[in-house]
Parts: structure tokens; sequence; C-alpha cells
């Protein structure tokens, strides 16, 4: 066996290669406890569903047609899904602009010239919404009652419109 000899160059080699594993010991550490050059990396966005119910009121008039505007205006929410209400005659989704899905603003409306339609205070739809931000910063809804007629084809103007937030899924 021989011995194996400490040259001059030998010795650089291994003190270059000592520097550079330390050098790359302290970076892992730095970038571990976030005290070197890397970047935090940026907090995740809270997202959450709901579902905000609407209610129209007729009074003592039944209800065969009604339209609203939605609108959130904090800019946090987005609706994802529109539903029908509770009374058969506005069972099935009403309409609405598809193109409004993803945004913040809704235009719905519906009609039913059937018989058997509702009288005071039923639920006629149920938006859902995708919400960004904490919970304490939530949406600020706004619900406007742009039409509401009998079956007459009357208007109601005593009709009222209401919204419920967090409306069961």
């Amino acid at each position: 066996m021989s011995a194996r000899r400490h040259t001059p160059a030998r010795t650089a080699r291994r003190a270059v290669l000592a520097i550079a594993l330390g050098g790359l010991a302290l970076a892992s550490v730095a970038l571990r406890d976030g005290s070197g050059l890397a970047q935090e990396p940026a907090p995740v966005e809270r997202v959450r569903f709901e579902a905000v119910d609407v209610f129209v009121d007729s009074g003592e008039r039944p209800l065969a047609a009604y339209q609203f505007r939605l609108v959130d205006r904090s800019g946090r929410a987005r609706i994802v899904g529109v539903e029908g209400g509770e009374h058969a005659a506005f069972r099935d989704a009403p309409r609405h602009d598809p193109r409004a899905l993803m945004g913040g603003t809704i235009i719905v409306a519906a009609f039913d010239t059937g018989e058997d339609l509702p009288v005071g205070r039923t639920r006629v739809a149920r938006l859902h919404f995708e919400v960004r931000g904490e919970r304490a910063d939530g949406p600020d809804y706004h619900v406007e009652l742009e039409a509401a007629a009998a079956s007459d084809e009357t208007k109601i103007p005593e009709a009222r419109i209401e919204i419920e937030e967090g409306g069961r899924r």
C-alpha cells in the first residue's frame, strides 16, 4: 500500500471543495428558515362557496313573474350557479345570461302562466357563489326587484325582495 501524499494541488482542491460544501450547507439553512435569498411563498387566498336565497313577497296577490338584479359590490364573489325556487311555479332554474356566471352581477327572471302560483313570501331562486378572502371580509350583496307581476299581467307594486346568505345546500 502506498501512502497518500498531500500535494499543494490536492490540498487546494480539498479547500475549494470544503468551501463549496460549506456554502451549500449555509444556503440550505437560509432557504429553510427564510433568511436567505429565497422568497416567501405567496399567501394562499382562501376560497369558499356559499348560497344566497332570493325571496319575493307578493303580498296577497299571486306571483306569476319576477325579474331581479343581484350584485356583489365588494368584488369578492363570483356567481357559479343558479337554481330555481321552492314553489312548483318557480322550481326550474330561472332565466339568466350564462355570460353573467363567473362575474359578480346577474339579472334573473322567470314567469309561469299556470293557475297554481305562490302568494306571499316565497323563495324564487338560489344563487351559488365562489367567495375569495377571509370570512370577515365577505361579499356585499345588493338585490333590486326590477319587476313583479300577477297572472293578469298587472304589476305588483307592493312586492318586495330580500336575500338570505348561507342558504341550505
